[in-house]
């Protein structure tokens, strides 16, 4: 009995030190000078991560609660509960990613347009200054 009390622990214990830091990134956010756009996307990553924590705490405690149900229907549906749980967990845990890369990527893609244009500018002005000395 003790193997599933040890591992409820392990990860009612990851999620709850999760739960704290993914507090603490979001309250750095907030205090951060952050555009709209970047704040609006950390609340929702916060949102988001914080879920995905929370349920893992549940299902930590389900799985160290899970040998007292006794009924066959009732282990049927815990265990389904548990099951739908982590299912969810990981399409959350999936979109979070998605969110990242896909907003990261975004970023990376107004840096590279904002470093062609000072490229192209920087050319312009090479250019003009070769010509002002050619005459």
């Amino acid at each position: 009995m003790w193997p599933h009390l040890i591992a409820a622990g392990v990860i009612v214990g990851v999620a709850v030190a999760l739960l704290v830091r993914h507090g603490r990134v979001w309250q750095r956010a907030r205090a951060a000078n952050l555009s709209a756009g970047e704040l609006k996307f950390a609340f929702a990553q916060y949102r988001r991560r914080m879920q995905t924590s929370a349920m893992l705490a549940v299902v930590g405690g389900m799985i160290g609660g899970g040998p007292w149900v006794i009924a066959p229907l009732a282990v049927l549906l815990y265990w389904l509960g548990v099951i739908v749980l982590v299912v969810w967990i990981v399409l959350l845990a999936g979109a979070d990613m998605l969110a990242t890369r896909m907003h990261f990527a975004q970023l990376e893609t107004e840096q590279h347009l904002k470093q062609v244009k000072v490229h192209a500018a920087l050319e312009a002005e090479q250019q003009k200054r070769g010509k002002g000395r050619a005459h």
